[in-house]
């Protein structure tokens, strides 16, 4: 019998019928100990110690039902709107039952961790919303699967096992593992699994006599996760080796390890060679013809934005740089060209590359690879040229002509990470424009972003951010000098306020009269009227002042 065939609604109504038949298992001390320890474990703080150590050695048909027909069903049915994760919800209390049971079991574990992981997934692929306002639940549901995997691994390690089925399997295991640290490392998730300052111990001096506080468990640097990470996806390369995913991941660990400071001080240091080679490797496996018209363009992409940064770095050379490009085929047939001094034109290189790379997404899913040449032409320089090129790429997919924002989430894109792009494309366009002093553009951009709650992380501080650049716009265009309303109304009598007052006010509302400070004024209201009370900097009342 296939998996497949053990997500039919038979199978559903006979574990129920068969749970129904046995019935509670009756409390008892010793049941309710190991529930409340249970509970207690994976709510618990990540230890790197104990992480580490259920890794140290490491160079039952009813839970695969379970799993396959509740979790399995859950996460392989493509959803386009959310739905309820009771099935989840349902598994994860026949895996707790079987742990409260015995905790040797590595494959509960395993399936445990892999209910958590969905129940993650749920929560970050729909909206910012849970990011931004159920925070600590997430964080909570890390931990969880976090542990749960580490149990998982211990449990592994101490059975012996020659069944290939088992062993892919326990890779299996690893990579997911793996992937798991990696994502709560990184944006929206940024690390907040393994902090550890809200637990504290106390201690006391014997000399002093007096007490202290310090942290019960020292928290797991970035570093070390994405070492360990690493770690646990290669291990995993050999029971897969056509699988482009896994030397994928571990491309992304190594090139985050490469760029850490902490790099130039390990015994074992990441080098270029192991980042590119990650990378190549996970070009090369990607199926020639895929079974969708869509293509797989990620290896594609982190090929050329590894590469364009290892060459922007100094740490690749320009020619040898170009021959590592050529692992794709997007690059075959594209070459690199002298400038007008008879430099290697790297960037135009780049930029025919990655131009290769948006033909062949025809159906728009890939923006970053538009985010990715916006990049490039803008380089370091930052100025009107690369500001009009960069906003050309901007404008050809990720924001419309009327501004909105349309970013689309791949299939191989993780989840939540689609929030932290919008942020960022977002922060990036309003650079782009202020430099070009677009301000019509601008404005429209505040506009769409004003009531856009849930489709950022931290809506509130990106607003301020927006509204901050905007107002300095209109101040640059206005030249309205910081300062000016103290500066003029603290030397004028009141009567001679209230008569300029009348004079301006009759002025103003003739339509026959024109004035960039008036214009400036106009929006600067409109403005104060959108924010509604949001940002509570008064810089928008500065500047209706100043303007005034």
């Amino acid at each position: 019998m296939g998996a497949k065939d053990l997500v039919k609604p038979e199978f559903k109504i006979a574990v129920e019928k068969m749970q129904s038949a046995l019935g509670q298992v009756k409390p008892s001390t010793a049941l309710s100990f190991n529930r409340r320890v249970m509970n207690a474990f994976l709510k618990s703080l990540i230890d790197p110690r104990e992480v580490l150590d259920a890794l140290k050695d490491c160079k039952e048909w009813l839970v695969s039902l379970i799993w396959e027909h509740y979790a399995r069903k859950f996460k392989s049915v493509k959803r386009t709107n959310p739905t309820p994760t009771d099935d989840l919800d349902t598994a994860q209390a026949f895996l707790r039952q079987d742990i409260e049971h015995g905790v040797t079991s590595w494959e509960t574990w395993y399936r445990l961790a892999q209910v958590f992981d969905a129940k993650i997934e749920d929560s970050l692929v729909w909206n910012a919303l849970k990011i931004n306002e159920q925070r600590s639940e997430i964080t909570i549901l890390e931990r969880n699967a976090i542990n749960a995997y580490t149990m998982a691994a211990a449990a592994a390690m101490r059975g012996e096992t020659n069944d290939q089925e088992t062993i892919t399997k326990i890779q299996d295991m690893y990579y997911e593992f793996g992937a798991r640290l990696y994502a709560s490392s990184r944006p929206p998730l940024n690390m907040e699994a393994f902090a550890t300052d809200k637990v504290v111990r106390h201690l006391s001096h014997h000399e002093t006599q007096q007490m202290s506080k310090t942290l019960l468990i020292k928290p797991m640097s970035k570093y070390t996760v994405w070492k360990l990470a690493a770690r646990l996806v290669a291990d995993g390369l050999a029971t897969r080796p056509q699988s482009w995913q896994r030397p994928y991941l571990l491309s992304k660990c190594l090139w985050k390890m490469y760029q850490s400071n902490r790099n130039n001080t390990e015994r074992d240091p990441v080098e270029v060679e192991d980042v590119v080679e990650a990378v190549e490797q996970a070009v090369k496996l990607v199926p020639k013809k895929e079974k969708s018209s869509e293509p797989i363009l990620e290896p594609h992409l982190r090929l050329v934005s590894v590469v364009h940064k290892l060459q922007v770095l100094g740490d690749l050379e320009t020619q040898k740089a170009a021959e590592v490009l050529k692992t794709s085929h997007y690059a075959a047939n594209v070459d690199i060209k002298p400038d007008e001094d008879g430099i290697l034109d790297w960037d135009r290189y780049v930029l025919d590359v990655l131009k290769k790379l948006q033909a062949a997404d025809k159906l728009g899913w890939h923006h970053r690879i538009f985010a990715r040449a916006a990049h490039v032409i803008f380089g370091p320089k930052k100025d009107v040229s690369g500001a009009l090129g960069a906003k050309a790429q901007m404008t050809q997919q990720i924001f419309t002509k009327t501004m909105t924002l349309q970013v689309w989430k791949p299939e191989n894109e993780r989840a939540g990470r689609h929030y932290v792009y919008t942020g960022e494309y977002l922060k990036f366009f309003v650079e782009v424009l202020f430099i070009l002093k677009d301000r019509s553009n601008l404005e429209q951009v505040v506009r769409r972003i004003r009531r856009k709650t849930t489709d950022f992380i931290n809506h509130t501080q990106i607003w301020e951010d927006t509204v901050t650049v905007y107002v300095k716009l209109l101040r640059t265009i206005g030249e309205v000098p910081r300062g000016r309303e103290r500066e003029l109304f603290d030397n004028v009598a009141f009567d001679q306020f209230v008569t300029d007052s009348e004079r301006l006010e009759k002025w103003a509302h003739d339509h026959s009269n024109t004035s960039h400070h008036l214009d400036i004024l106009h929006d600067a209201v409109e403005l104060k009227k959108l924010n509604n009370s949001l940002m509570k900097n008064p810089m928008i009342d500065d500047l209706i002042g100043d303007t005034y």
